[in-house]
């Protein structure tokens, strides 16, 4: 008798595990199918970048220096990836079936593509701000550096401020 009530909570352990089996395969399908989607869809979209010439423009123009040189292609096509990743996780997380678990997973899946938005609007905007202080930097006026030096910072601030808007700070 006493044998069969400590092994009773391992039976339960063991009914719970066998229950949860379904939804973990269930998201681990979701999950690999969705990075698979993911795949192909950012390197659709890095390779129509690159193909139309977006990088050797922004070199040519000189606005890659705004973002550190680094492949704008690039960076949009792995956004892309994984912001198409991000899709998959709300379902994933909801075929888990794990209560106050699954209802947080869902809640982070569904804020990722804020942050995602907030990237792609950072750094535009500080391809934009490079431009603009370059704009002025390249007048012949007294004092231009120093203005288009203000004109970039106050630009940089004023698209931080949007981009933490959409983060929800």
């Amino acid at each position: 008798m006493a044998i069969i009530n400590v092994l009773d909570p391992l039976v339960e352990l063991w009914t719970s595990l066998v229950n949860a089996l379904p939804g973990i395969a269930a998201a681990a399908i979701i999950i690999v199918f969705g990075y698979i989607v993911a795949l192909i869809i950012g390197y659709v979209v890095k390779e129509v970048l690159l193909r139309t010439g977006f990088d050797r423009w922004l070199t040519k123009s000189k606005l890659n220096k705004a973002i550190g040189g680094a492949s704008l292609s690039v960076i949009i096509g792995t956004l892309t990836k994984w912001w198409v990743f991000v899709a998959f996780l709300a379902p994933a997380a909801r075929s888990l079936q794990l209560g106050e678990i699954s209802d947080l997973l869902v809640k982070l899946a569904n804020w990722l593509p804020n942050l995602f938005v907030a990237i792609i609007i950072f750094l535009f905007g500080l391809i934009v701000a490079h431009y603009a202080a370059d704009m002025v930097r390249h007048k012949k006026a007294k004092g231009a550096h120093l203005l288009g030096d203000i004109i970039q910072w106050v630009t940089v601030i004023f698209i931080l401020i949007i981009a933490l808007g959409q983060l929800g700070v």
